[in-house]
């Protein structure tokens, strides 16, 4: 199980939170998830390139970003 802390985003609450102006959350193409004990971003980002569910992976301290963007990304914030 797991924690979403953000979707879809308007506008306005994208610019508060520090988006980005062409962030997949203002088209509900991505999500944040609050990090869990035991979990290991590795491991998040193999299954997630296995099964081809997610293009764009974003790791932070305590939360990852995933959306579905055309292309294969990796970051860390």
């Amino acid at each position: 199980p797991f924690v979403v802390t953000s979707a879809f985003r308007p506008v306005h609450y994208n610019a508060v939170v520090g988006g980005s102006l062409s962030s997949q959350h203002l088209t509900a193409s991505a999500f944040d998830i609050r990090h869990w004990r035991g979990f290991i971003p590795n491991k998040f980002d193999r299954i997630v390139r296995d099964k081809e569910i997610l293009n764009g992976v974003g790791w932070g301290r305590t939360f990852t970003h995933g959306d579905i963007r055309k292309t294969i990304a990796r970051w860390n914030y």
